[in-house]
Order: C-alpha cells, then sequence, then structure tokens
C-alpha cells in the first residue's frame, strides 16, 4: 500500500478536522510544521549575513514600484536586499514542503490564484524591516499556514535573539520548547501592553 504523504492528507477529497485533541500528534500538521521551521531556519542564514552590514534598501512608498535609497537617506516603507533575498528562500522551502499550496507574502507580488487554493502559506520575510535596518534586533521571519481560511500552524523566528515561536491548531504555543500559556488576567488594569517603537512614535497609543 502506497504511503500517502501530509499533504496529500491536507489536501484530499474528505474535509481534514481542524480540532484535535491537545494531547494527539497531528499526521498531518506535525510534519508541515516541522518543515515550516526548518524553512525559517533556512532563512536565518542569509538575513544574519546582512544583519548590522551593508546591503541595499528600497521605499517601497505608497506606489508598486522600488526607490532605492542611500545610506542615510529617509525612508517611509523600507524594504532591504535580506527581505527579498528571505522572501525567495521561504518560497523555494514552504512550496516544496506543500506545492499545492497557495503563496501570500509581504515581499511578493499578489496573485487571486491564491483564492482558489484550499491551503495558503502566508509569509513576511522579515516583520520589523525598519528595526533591522537601524540594527536593532527586534524583527522574525514569520509564518503561517491556512487551511480552508483558518490558520492551523505558525512559526516566529527571531535569529538575532534566537527565540523560536511555535504552535499549531490543538497543539499549543511553544517558545524554545518551552509550552506557553495565556494570562489569566480578566481586566486591563495591571496588564502589560506591548508596541513597536514605530506605533509608539506614531501616537496610536496616545
Amino acid at each position: 500500500q502506497k504511503t500517502r504523504r501530509p499533504q496529500d492528507l491536507l489536501l484530499g477529497s474528505a474535509p481534514m478536522p481542524l480540532q484535535v485533541p491537545e494531547s494527539a500528534a497531528d499526521p498531518v500538521l506535525e510534519p508541515l510544521l516541522a518543515g515550516a521551521v526548518e524553512a525559517a531556519r533556512a532563512v536565518a542564514v542569509p538575513v544574519m549575513r546582512l544583519f548590522q552590514s551593508s546591503y541595499e534598501v528600497w521605499d517601497k512608498g505608497e506606489g508598486s514600484g522600488l526607490e532605492r535609497v542611500r545610506s542615510g537617506e529617509p525612508v517611509s516603507n523600507p524594504v532591504t536586499e535580506a527581505d527579498l533575498a528571505a522572501d525567495r528562500v521561504l518560497h523555494k522551502e514552504l512550496l516544496e514542503l506543500l506545492p499545492q499550496a497557495g503563496w501570500l507574502s509581504e515581499e511578493t507580488a499578489d496573485s487571486p490564484e491564491r483564492l482558489t487554493r484550499d491551503a495558503v502559506w502566508i509569509v513576511d520575510p522579515i516583520d520589523g524591516t525598519r528595526e533591522f535596518t537601524q540594527g536593532e534586533p527586534e524583527f522574525a521571519i514569520s509564518i503561517a499556514l491556512s487551511l480552508r481560511g483558518e490558520v492551523v500552524l505558525g512559526v516566529l523566528l527571531n535569529p538575532a535573539r534566537d527565540e523560536l515561536f511555535v504552535g499549531r491548531i490543538g497543539g499549543g504555543v511553544f517558545r524554545n520548547g518551552e509550552r506557553l500559556s495565556p494570562s489569566t488576567r480578566s481586566e486591563m488594569d495591571g496588564a502589560v501592553l506591548l508596541a513597536s517603537r514605530t506605533e509608539t512614535r506614531r501616537g496610536d497609543f496616545e
């Protein structure tokens, strides 16, 4: 009997149940989650090679074209050589892992064709490009997989701090292998709010 691969099970004729018992190993999502982690680790190599070094920077601005930015010039919506290199690696690795999936990336022109796919990879090759350009170790390689409109797994890797967050539906969330739990706090008083420098400077929390 031919062994069915995870992608065959995921995109077969029978709908996949999205919820599984927390104690159960999911034969579909676990290999895909592991593959997404490997893809993030592969991306970390070119990203860290360029971090805090010299590289090309462009401004995406409000239009669809890229305008090269010289050193020291202000930039409103930066994209770097590292973003584009990371996007290429993720595209290769993730679509090899699940070839039938659609693709939605911060750094790739969108295509309505992805809307015809049951599964879609959703990525931001460098989430926190502005911090990356400022040499701040506060950015992440972000990967998620959506199945029929619902996100079923996610990977966040900050290679500068060696922090890895992974999670899948029914399987919990982990930071560097340690299980995380949501807060039991039910009121805002005493809660801690995390915000990026960009949002704070923009006055979003005033």
